[in-house]
């Protein structure tokens, strides 16, 4: 029998990362309301990637910082939902251009091939043209 716990099912381990980033950002302890816990799990069942939600959060409290001081402080997770939205919509582009990126390499990656075949297939036979002569 072991000592260590189990693992975290990935679920649970998705909500405590952003409850966790979400309080330390904020620099204190704070329990999410229920409304931000739905969106948590709106984000969750979206499949919202944990890096892009952490994003989102991030830059909502980057931004409320560099808007100089404030009595105020962000108490509830539904503020940075314009930015985890943004986030997410920036991910979703970035992965649709590396797909188009990609599909659009794989020409010239075909003629890559064939050209460094022919190469070698140059490059072997002035070899063997070369042990000819000597």
């Amino acid at each position: 029998m072991s000592d260590r716990p189990a693992a975290q099912p990935p679920d649970e381990e998705y909500f405590q990362s952003i409850e966790q980033h979400f309080a330390r950002r904020r620099g204190g302890p704070l329990l999410l309301s229920p409304r931000d816990w739905q969106l948590v799990e709106r984000w969750h069942r979206r499949g919202l990637p944990l890096e892009v939600v952490l994003r989102g959060i991030n830059r909502a409290f980057d931004l409320h910082a560099a808007s100089g001081p404030r009595p105020d402080r962000i108490n509830s997770l539904r503020y940075c939902r314009q930015h985890v939205e943004e986030a997410w919509q920036e991910y979703r582009e970035t992965r649709a251009a590396e797909g188009t990126a990609r599909a659009d390499a794989a020409p010239f990656a075909l003629a890559a091939e064939h050209l460094e075949r022919a190469a070698r297939a140059c490059a072997d036979a002035a070899a063997r043209a070369a042990e000819g002569d000597a």
